[in-house]
């Protein structure tokens, strides 16, 4: 998959729910969580390798992340999960900028680079 077949719009549309469930009800809506996660890794493999990254989707996955980060203090419930998203949103946030996914980092098995 290369960025190009990739759906910028469904990303910015699951965060979009996403963050509109955790600002507005200050409640978590776990599907969407899941599918933002999913939609992150799914952009991970399609930048795999490529030297150049589209800034708007970065921008994203960035935005949101600080957007979590800013939110958990005023969350009624559910901030270990919002928590646990925003890591797992800046890992893979990380992992795009060095060129790999999440395939590529299997836990318990050496890395030979």
């Amino acid at each position: 998959m290369n960025y190009y077949k990739f759906d910028n719009e469904c990303l910015k549309e699951w965060t979009g729910r996403f963050l509109l469930s955790i600002q507005v009800e200050r409640d978590v809506d776990l599907l969407a969580a899941q599918e933002v996660i999913s939609r992150a890794k799914e952009l991970a493999r399609a930048l795999k390798g490529c030297e150049l990254v589209p800034r708007d989707a970065l921008k994203e996955l960035h935005m949101t992340k600080k957007i979590l980060r800013a939110e958990i203090p005023y969350l009624k419930n559910g901030a270990d999960e919002v928590i646990k998203v925003a890591d797992e949103i800046e890992f893979i946030f990380d992992l795009i900028l060095l060129g790999e996914c999440c395939e590529d980092r299997v836990p318990g098995v050496p890395r030979i680079i």
